[in-house]
């Protein structure tokens, strides 16, 4: 790109310079594919300019790297470029029987990658986040593009960090705000030499104030600019180094970190497990009390033992029934089971054996114990069978093994070697 005043003097200069590139490097400008856009220049100027040059005019917005360049503000249905991309994305995955945690991934990786490259381009309108954040809540819980039920959980939620009780799928406009404080730290671009020269000119950039007839675009971005004035002077990032996660993470705050997250999220569980885990720890499953709050049934007790109120409490671990096969499998990892609070008795289990490998496998068993209770549940509620809770322990050992096994590699010592094969040969029947 080749930028130059509306004058006939600059454009022979152009031209010239062209040709003595041509004659250097015998690279020789291809009239067809080069075009001239014109920004505030009256017709007969932009005549004389055509006619010395001989390319033809162009029409904007055009796009360089992908991105709609134009003399005006982009309108926000110059954006629909990436919201297409993304329905694109999404039509195509729809066909595929994605589970919820599975939808995660194409989420952060593609469809939030799709709205990085633009966010550290252009200051994005608030409709177009808005609708970037539809489509991708809309994929997260029914897998289309169009969100056809009640979320489970808040996308607020969702947006925050595993360790504060979320998903880890980034917000878009906050990414937006931390993508666009690069531009303090790139003294040698065009654009920033262009706007300190315009607008800025003897000012000081963190002590600028926009005037009232400044552009909405120019105003948002010296919004953004006194949002994170205080960022930069708390991390030291007018001098150092500006990283743009320091500078989202700096964004959300400090928020409460889960002691939970390592359980929720340990690497040895069933990426499933971990889910409807994730759920039952925010108490966001829809057990019969809640129903019955929706006219859903027609009572509340709870299927699997017929006594007390299905809730979050009684189900994991009140139940007689969950109680029962809570001892089972604590007795087949030999752990000495005493508390049944689905918020304590992790921390129990995780303090009955010392070795990492071992907390992690006693970590994913519990997490396939939970995933098979609310599994059994659910067979009662729609099926109205009742497991029993001894081919339910079965298939919780099977399960549960039959993952580890697939994470065993070379720097297992042979204890671990052999405490693993003991529990295989010894799945509760």
């Amino acid at each position: 790109m080749l930028f130059f005043y509306a004058d006939k003097k600059f454009v022979s200069l152009l031209v010239r310079a062209l040709k003595a590139f041509e004659g250097c490097s015998g690279l020789q400008t291809n009239v067809d594919k080069s075009v001239i856009y014109f920004g505030s220049v009256q017709s007969e100027m932009q005549r004389e300019i055509l006619s010395e040059s001989g390319f033809v005019i162009g029409e904007t917005p055009f796009r360089y790297l992908g991105i709609p360049l134009n003399a005006k503000y982009l309108r926000v249905s110059d954006f629909d470029a990436i919201v297409d991309k993304m329905l694109t994305r999404i039509t195509c995955w729809s066909s595929r029987n994605l589970s919820y945690i599975a939808r995660v991934v194409p989420v952060n990786s593609v469809l939030i990658i799709l709205h990085t490259y633009w966010a550290q381009c252009v200051m994005l309108p608030k409709s177009v986040i808005l609708r970037i954040t539809h489509l991708c809540r809309a994929f997260r819980w029914c897998g289309d593009v169009v969100l056809s039920k009640a979320p489970l959980i808040a996308w607020d939620w969702v947006g925050k960090s595993k360790a504060e009780g979320g998903l880890g799928i980034r917000d878009c406009r906050t990414w937006n705000r931390a993508t666009l404080g690069k531009i303090a730290k790139k003294e040698d671009s065009l654009w920033v030499k262009w706007v300190h020269d315009v607008y800025i000119k003897d000012q000081e950039w963190w002590n600028y104030s926009p005037k009232r007839y400044a552009g909405w675009a120019w105003r948002r971005l010296c919004e953004v600019k006194d949002q994170l004035k205080e960022g930069f002077e708390q991390n030291n990032w007018m001098n150092g180094t500006y990283r743009i996660f320091e500078c989202y993470k700096w964004l959300q705050g400090d928020g409460t970190k889960v002691d939970w997250c390592k359980w929720v999220w340990n690497n040895f569980n069933i990426p499933k497990h971990s889910f409807i885990l994730w759920l039952a720890m925010h108490d966001r499953l829809r057990p019969r009390e809640k129903l019955l709050k929706y006219d859903v049934c027609a009572e509340d007790s709870l299927l699997l033992c017929g006594a007390n109120i299905e809730d979050r409490q009684h189900l994991f671990f009140n139940c007689t029934y969950s109680q029962e096969c809570l001892m089972r499998i604590a007795h087949w990892l030999h752990i000495p089971n005493q508390n049944v609070c689905i918020d304590e008795v992790w921390k129990d289990w995780l303090r009955a054996v010392k070795d990492k490998v071992q907390q992690k496998v006693v970590l994913a068993v519990l997490a396939c114990v939970v995933y098979h209770i609310w599994f059994a549940r659910n067979t009662a509620f729609w099926q109205k069978a009742v497991i029993h809770p001894s081919n339910l322990c079965k298939g919780i050992g099977r399960v549960s093994m039959d993952r580890v096994k697939q994470l065993i590699n070379k720097k297992w010592n042979i204890l671990q070697f052999k405490w693993i094969h003991e529990l295989c040969s010894s799945i509760p029947n």
